[in-house]
């Protein structure tokens, strides 16, 4: 008796265990979908920002160690995968290739910070409704106040004249 309640026992942590791992494959693939799609429209969206305004510094020349990390591991995730035959392994082949995406979309914004007519692109799409305030820290740095809570601190180049009246047009209160 003990014997077929170990192996019942046995069964049922394999079942349970292929079937996490299939919740896990289906969410990593709708993960790399919405990267997928995010990709292939970020061109259109910073067009809709407008004109560029003022540049933002780039902020992927750090990142470059992160993205040559993530492809090591997605190419020896990979190899362990066609060795082993897991499908743990491709879980981890899966996470690596939505890191991947994930990097050259934040590479592709990076190339394109900057402050626009209708928002700020600074590694990620900021539109001026989410903007609650600003502050003027000194003469070449702006701290934006976001609607979520967040601080953006924003290091610009030029006079800061033209950015105070662009929020001022946008209707970004001063603190």
């Amino acid at each position: 008796m003990k014997d077929w309640i170990k192996i019942n026992k046995d069964v049922v942590v394999s079942n349970l265990r292929n079937i996490i791992t299939y919740i896990f494959l289906f969410c990593f693939s709708i993960e790399i979908c919405y990267s997928v799609v995010s990709l292939l429209l970020v061109k259109k969206r910073v067009k809709s920002f407008g004109k560029k305004i003022e540049i933002l510094p780039n902020l992927m020349s750090s990142k470059r160690t992160l993205f040559n990390f993530t492809m090591f591991m997605f190419f020896f995730g990979l190899f362990f995968l066609i060795i082993s035959k897991d499908i743990i392994f491709l879980i981890g082949c899966l996470w690596s290739i939505n890191m991947v995406l994930d990097i050259l979309l934040f590479r592709f914004l990076s190339k394109n910070n900057g402050i626009y007519e209708n928002g700020i692109i600074l590694g990620g799409f900021i539109k001026y409704k989410r903007i609650r305030s600003y502050k003027l820290i000194n003469d070449s740095e702006i701290l934006l106040y976001l609607n979520t809570g967040r601080t953006i601190t924003i290091k610009l180049n030029e006079e800061n004249k033209s950015m105070i009246d662009l929020f001022e047009r946008n209707m970004i209160q001063s603190e």
